[in-house]
């Protein structure tokens, strides 16, 4: 991790790595059709960046997060969650694979917000969720009903592992630079 070259535009944010699955190959099939902008981004669960807590703050790098989110997914171990729905964010156009229990998530959120970190401030709540596309404004009007039709997977998926990303929104760049076992000392 040392020695992370850090771009001033980039903004760093932190979420749980999901296991692949055969229905991914959907969620990104999708995304090539109407989200251009994420089609290079990991299909995951955040926990830090556009909603809740917000980016990390400015002049934290990416050692000094790690340092001190390491003690946190200590102290959570790996757990298994199973998606319950499709929903859409009232005001926009992001569909999503909803949770049955979002209550792990919130839990590792409140200690990551307990912690020395800072944060950016965001008017998003916080909701655990798994970006399936965000449809443009011209997207056809068939785009909708294909999104919400979208099969929800059945199978738990086991959260082992929580990441942090550099974003540049600018240039829709992200890329990966580190990762963090969950319960591991």
């Amino acid at each position: 991790m040392s020695g992370t070259k850090v771009n001033t535009n980039e903004v760093f944010g932190r979420v749980f790595d999901l296991p692949e699955a055969a229905w991914m190959s959907e969620i990104r099939r999708l995304r090539g059709i109407h989200d251009h902008a994420r089609v290079r981004f990991p299909i995951e669960i955040t926990v830090a960046g556009s909603s809740g807590l917000g980016w990390f703050s400015p002049a934290q790098a990416p050692d000094l997060i790690a340092s001190l989110v390491r003690p946190v997914a200590r102290e959570f171990a790996a757990f298994t969650s199973y998606f319950s729905s499709v929903g859409k964010f009232q005001g926009s156009h992001v569909y999503y694979l909803a949770l049955k229990d979002e209550q792990p998530f919130h839990a590792f959120q409140r200690s990551l917000a307990a912690s020395r970190l800072r944060f950016e401030p965001t008017p998003f709540s916080y909701k655990p969720h798994c970006t399936i596309a965000s449809l443009s404004i011209g997207d056809s009007t068939l785009a909708p009903a294909e999104l919400t039709a979208f099969p929800v997977p059945v199978h738990g998926v086991t959260i082992s592992s929580i990441s942090l990303y550099g974003v540049i929104h600018e240039s829709n760049e992200c890329r990966f630079i580190w990762c963090l076992p969950l319960g591991v000392s």
